[in-house]
């Protein structure tokens, strides 16, 4: 999977486990997490560049398909407006 070179690849606690990635169009843009709690499904994205518009919306499709997924709400927290 293609990386920015000039980017430190997500190795969160030192642990070995790598965060989950945001990928479009096979390169990998961010970052992702997701938190369950009582209300429903919290994800938080960290893309490492702005989306664009179409890709923000992208994103926002597979968020409501993953909460459909868990049969849970989902909101999201981001630096993209979503």
């Amino acid at each position: 999977m293609p990386v920015n070179p000039t980017r430190r690849w997500p190795c969160p606690g030192g642990n070995g486990m790598f965060a989950a990635t945001l990928v479009i169009d096979g390169r990998v843009v961010g970052t992702w997490k997701r938190v369950f709690k009582k209300a429903g499904i919290e994800i938080t994205a960290t893309p490492f560049t702005p989306l664009s518009p179409a890709d923000a919306q992208g994103f926002a499709a597979a968020v409501q398909r993953y909460g459909a997924f868990h049969k849970l709400p989902v909101r999201v927290v981001s630096d993209f407006g979503l």
